[in-house]
């Protein structure tokens, strides 16, 4: 599906699937506090669209997560694209699935200005059954809900939230690759004239 906005602005996100002798884990980021959005929260290596620098959002995903964790595209294979997803603080993602090659060669080397760390976590924790939930966006008159699971570290013992737009990108890959569907009836994110429409309110 493909999402046009002039008031959103285009970026990429690559999901990054890490191939282990038994399992696949993806890599999730935990984004720098010192960043201007989303900060702390869980996501996917990615960001905006540089004219500049890019010709293409494939393009945007395959720099940041070079500039973010320092993957080079050469040990990137990408294997598909999800939906393009439109989120309230003024972003079109598109999200980019990749697997990472030549494993045993890679040494991560994280820009701590923009990740704080990096999280694996193996596909089949995330398809088991009954990991995900919805809670109500806040302040929200629309009922709009957001997707959420939790995962503890079993190294560091640390617990990670992970939701909104990243939670959302998993459950879309969940369903096309595995034909597993976690959410609800009542699962409802803004649609792009509700995000566009949310903005321009804001704006005036």
């Amino acid at each position: 599906m493909e999402l046009k906005s002039s008031i959103l602005k285009k970026s990429a996100v690559i999901i990054p699937i890490k191939p282990t002798k038994s399992i696949y884990n993806i890599i999730f980021t935990s984004r720098s506090p010192k960043l201007k959005h989303h900060t702390g929260e869980m996501s996917f290596p990615g960001g905006t669209f540089d004219s500049n620098l890019d010709n293409i959002l494939q393009d945007t995903a395959l720099r940041e997560i070079y500039e973010e964790i320092g993957i080079i595209r050469e040990n990137l294979k990408i294997i598909g694209r999800l939906d393009d997803l439109p989120t309230l603080t003024g972003f079109i993602v598109r999200p980019f699935v990749s697997l990472i090659k030549n494993t045993n060669e890679i040494k991560f080397k994280i820009n701590h200005t923009e990740v704080a760390e990096l999280v694996e976590i193996p596909i089949e924790y995330i398809i088991q059954k009954n990991l995900f939930y919805e809670i109500p966006f806040p302040k929200d008159p629309k009922n709009w809900k957001m997707l959420c699971f939790k995962y503890r570290d079993p190294n560091t013992k640390n617990i990670f939230n992970i939701w909104g737009a990243t939670a959302h990108m998993l459950q879309e890959f969940m369903k096309k690759l595995y034909d597993i569907k976690v959410i609800t009836p009542e699962y409802k994110r803004p649609t792009l004239p509700e995000c566009i429409e949310f903005l321009q309110k804001k704006k005036s």
